[in-house]
């Protein structure tokens, strides 16, 4: 490229070598996308979010960044949760980002607006680490449980209608002393443990999109029938 001195700054700035996006290169995007506004390290998670894919990075953590870039609710950061083993990959994705990632709003006049999302503050991947995943919706500071784990996960007979008991997977959560590892198992667990510590309870919130996928959440989250849950039922909250 041939440049004259009268060649804008910015100008120059876009034909220099891409850099990866992580906090570090923040200042790089910045002359580039709309990055976040806020100072991230004071952002706190309130919200666990299972199930971070396209839909919840588009929309609900979208929204949580619109709010911080005003100034407010940097206590509602997010710590996404993958259950399933696919979800290794987002771990490591977001892991290398810092939790940050691009998104792109297309407008009706045919326009592009990237900007770079900033709420997402931490990622666990629970098959690895489950201790740690019922902690962070045990925690006090964790009021919100948000869901998108599509149809299949709500693990509902599709003849009954009621939570599936003899799921595999369940059984298994069931075991005396098994650490639990399915979505509501660890939902379950996290609640009992807030109960034993006179904590409030969090909301089960579902996100997924049809009205057949948000009805599952009550008997998902309050029939599951373990000691655990005959222990939390009376005391958590869905929405």
């Amino acid at each position: 490229m041939t440049c004259s001195p009268s060649t804008p700054r910015r100008a120059l700035a876009l034909w220099a070598k891409p850099q990866p996006l992580n906090a570090r290169t923040l200042k790089y995007w910045s002359d580039r996308v709309a990055v976040p506004a806020y100072d991230r390290s004071l952002v706190t998670p309130g919200v666990v979010h299972v199930g971070v894919g396209g839909f919840h990075r588009a929309h609900q953590a979208m929204y949580h960044d619109r709010l911080m870039n005003q100034g407010i609710a940097l206590d509602w950061g997010i710590c996404g949760v993958g259950v399933m083993p696919a979800d290794q990959r987002m771990k490591q994705v977001l892991d290398a980002q810092d939790g940050l990632y691009t998104l792109v709003l297309k407008h009706g006049d045919g326009t592009w607006e990237p900007r770079i999302i900033g709420s997402i503050v931490q990622y666990l991947f629970a098959p690895d680490d489950p201790e740690t995943v019922i902690e962070r919706m045990a925690a006090p500071a964790t009021r919100i449980v948000s869901l998108t784990i599509t149809e299949g996960g709500y693990n509902i007979n599709d003849t009954t209608g009621e939570f599936d008991t003899a799921n595999p997977d369940v059984l298994a959560d069931l075991e005396p002393g098994a650490v639990p590892r399915t979505t509501f198992g660890l939902v379950t667990e996290a609640l009992s443990r807030r109960r034993k510590r006179g904590q409030a309870p969090f909301t089960v919130m579902s996100c997924d999109t049809s009205a057949s996928r948000s009805r599952p959440v009550a008997p998902s989250a309050t029939r599951m029938p373990s000691s655990r849950l005959r222990c939390a039922t009376p005391y958590a909250t869905t929405a």
